[in-house]
């Protein structure tokens, strides 16, 4: 008997008792797992299980693919295991992946004694931030801890990981790769679901009107929202533009371009004119900053044309189309909200009115204003109406403690983004071409706040953030050639 022989001989699998012990327990467990709980749950649980097998495996030396993970989860799994907690935020696959990136990324930088790399500023900044509204969370709405936990905990999270965990070039691959399919998923429960199609739409729980904002006729996806599905969506398919300019192949770029037209279908299904126009915001920022980009664009208003030739206009013109376009007095009532809110910041300039407060102040602060540029906004408007963007309204709600820190966060990112512009990286993935695209989706996310209100959702804020992460922190090396940096 050689020595291979002898060690599987000697192997304690080899025990013939003990294997017929570990097939009588996984069948019964297995018994178990189909007649409680269903096949649908068994076959779940057998996938989660390989898949947390292997974030096991590879947590250990790349953390963006649990990252990826974490983000995946956020844009859609999140209503497909969750579990009630008491008093605390509900169970749910993106909350165990993020604790399981937080104590994997502090076993990495206990046990290989990595060290944290500057400029701190920034991290100092968004974590007193949190920190300011948890705080005032706890002093004047103690009930919306899950609130903070999405609009503020999460997004600080995904900015240390943007700037700490994606520092290679295959780090912010696997994410844009993610961010590609994310945006498949997307558009196609959008298109989906828009044309009916019930019996293919996944999660489920998109018909489920008691979850999110059910509104009949618009897409709301698996973010089950429409404005902030057509939000995201708008933010996703500038992606595109990257793998445009590096795929090589005719056919691999007529995919590409198909699978952006049906983007924009998905972004028009959403019905919501904010994220139309942070779109349109977010293509000119690309057109001004990379002229293969341009080319691009000019391809994609070709095929807008042909679009249009063949019917998809007389598909996406329609009856609700005219009546989304058409709201007035939704505008109106906005604009009446900001003459409130204006008027809150004033009387309480500092710390605002409290977490998500300023709607029970408008019966006070109600009254009929003239708009400059527009005209006379009658009480009765925007009594009732909730805030609507990611700044004067937050103001009102959190005061200038709140606003001050991010004005100053904003203004230090742009300047590494301009510094690392001028450096001219030259990086496979990490380069001007990648640098436009992320500065698109922070411009398409900045836009998109000035008529929707994200605080309390958690994907949205952490692309932002996960994107000024890196952007921040991403090491640049000077490139070589002097006339590229002057390009």
């Amino acid at each position: 008997m050689n020595d291979i022989e002898s060690k599987v001989v000697s192997s304690p699998l080899y025990n013939p008792v003990l294997v017929l012990m570990l097939v009588v327990v996984s069948s019964v467990g297995t018994y178990v797992f189909l007649t409680r709980l269903g096949i649908e749950f068994f076959l779940f649980a057998m996938v989660a299980l390989l898949v947390a097998l292997y974030l096991l495996k590879v947590s250990a030396s790349n953390l963006s693919i649990p990252l990826a993970a974490w983000i995946l989860a956020m844009s859609g799994l999140r209503y497909v295991v969750n579990m009630d907690m008491p008093g605390l935020p509900n169970i749910t696959i993106d909350r165990v992946l993020l604790i399981w990136i937080v104590i994997s990324f502090l076993l990495q930088l206990v046990m290989k004694r990595q060290k944290l790399t500057g400029p701190y500023t920034v991290d100092i900044l968004i974590f007193a931030h949190t920190v300011y509204i948890l705080l005032l969370i706890l002093i004047t709405k103690p009930g919306a801890f899950t609130a903070w936990v999405l609009s503020n905990l999460a997004p600080m999270f995904g900015y240390f990981y943007g700037k700490y965990v994606v520092n290679e070039e295959h780090h912010i691959r696997n994410l844009f790769y993610m961010f590609l399919f994310i945006s498949v998923f997307f558009y196609y429960t959008a298109i989906v679901e828009h044309l009916g199609l019930f019996s293919i739409l996944w999660p489920k729980q998109i018909l489920d009107s008691s979850i999110g904002l059910w509104q009949p006729g618009r897409s709301r996806g698996p973010l089950m929202h429409p404005p902030m599905f057509g939000q995201i969506q708008a933010m996703m398919m500038l992606i595109y533009f990257y793998f445009l300019v590096r795929m090589q192949g005719g056919f691999k770029k007529m995919l590409l371009i198909l699978s952006f037209g049906l983007s924009m279908l998905g972004l028009l299904f959403a019905y919501t004119r904010g994220p139309w126009i942070a779109a349109a915001a977010a293509l000119l920022v690309l057109g001004l900053l990379r002229p293969n980009y341009r080319k691009i664009l000019g391809v994609m208003a070709v095929l807008g044309v042909l679009v249009g030739i063949l019917g998809m206009y007389q598909l996406a013109n329609s009856d609700f189309l005219q009546e989304r376009l058409g709201a007035a007095n939704t505008f109106e009532g906005r604009l009446r909200f900001i003459a409130n809110s204006l008027q809150i910041v004033a009387d309480h300039p500092m710390f605002g009115v409290g977490y998500f407060n300023t709607k029970y102040y408008m019966a006070e602060y109600s009254r009929g204003v003239n708009i400059p540029f527009y005209g006379y906004v009658a009480k009765k408007s925007g009594y009732k109406i909730v805030i609507h963007d990611i700044y004067i309204g937050r103001t009102a709600d959190e005061g200038f403690m709140s606003m001050g820190p991010l004005l100053i966060i904003g203004f230090l990112v742009i300047r590494a983004f301009v510094k690392k512009w001028r450096m001219n990286p030259q990086g496979e993935w990490f380069n001007r071409d990648s640098m436009a695209v992320m500065g698109a989706v922070m411009v398409c996310y900045l836009v998109g706040g000035m008529v929707i209100d994200y605080r309390y959702f958690d994907l949205i804020n952490v692309l932002m953030f996960l994107m000024m992460g890196i952007i921040y922190g991403y090491e640049v090396k000077p490139a070589a050639d002097t006339k590229a940096v002057t390009e």
